[in-house]
């Protein structure tokens, strides 16, 4: 599927067999066309907002009723394609859409559950962007009628301390000579924790470079 295949569709009428879609049949199509492309223009809100929207009190009613609103959608020359047909139903089991915001969450060590990563409680732990796919992503991801082709690309095993990640950046310690050369915006002095009182030749502080925190570790690749 092409990046420009949604926006394509959705800045004109969605034909069908020469019949122009609307209502529900129109939206049911977009709602397929978006959720299977990384590239989501703001034409794409109501359809999504209208699927997400249908909720029931049992996971599995809520299924089955998004399913019948996407098979709203006439599928014209694919029709006879089950593998379209498993993937158009397989959509309605999207509880939390796959998009680089969601992808993009911040997980913390030993806490962390089936979609999210949870915070939790306790801030002082270590922290990163959660290098699991989503279950939406990993779903789209392997099916050749999406083009979404989500690439982590940060270290999955890095984790950093909370002070770091809320400052932005950790230190890179440097000799003051090296410090020297860069710009202002680059420089920042550490301060040694561990040195609680004073020794002759030691020092609380040392020079050090900032390093950015990447905390958008997720990107679509075309």
């Amino acid at each position: 599927m092409k990046k420009m295949l949604v926006s394509v569709a959705l800045s004109s009428s969605l034909l069908f067999g020469g019949d122009v879609l609307t209502g529900l049949p129109k939206m049911a199509c977009e709602t397929i066309l978006c959720l299977s492309s990384g590239t989501r223009p703001s034409e794409c809100n109501p359809p999504l907002n209208y699927f997400y929207s249908i909720n029931y009190r049992k996971i599995k009613d809520t299924i089955k009723a998004r399913r019948n609103f996407l098979q709203m959608c006439p599928i014209g020359s694919v029709s006879s394609d089950k593998g379209f047909t498993i993937y158009r139903d397989s959509l309605a089991t999207i509880r939390v859409a796959c998009t680089l915001e969601n992808l993009n969450r911040v997980q913390r060590k030993n806490e962390e559950d089936e979609e999210f990563g949870w915070a939790g409680l306790n801030k002082n732990l270590p922290i990163r962007i959660n290098p699991n796919l989503l279950y939406s992503c990993e779903l789209l991801s392997k099916s050749v009628f999406s083009n979404i082709r989500p690439v982590y690309t940060c270290d999955k095993n890095k984790w950093y301390s909370s002070t770091d990640w809320n400052l932005g950046y950790t230190k890179l310690r440097i000799s003051k000579s090296e410090y020297d050369k860069l710009d202002k915006d680059e420089r920042v002095i550490g301060r040694n924790e561990n040195i609680w009182y004073s020794e002759e030749g030691s020092s609380s502080t040392y020079y050090a470079k900032k390093i950015p925190i990447n905390k958008n570790c997720w990107v679509f690749e075309y």
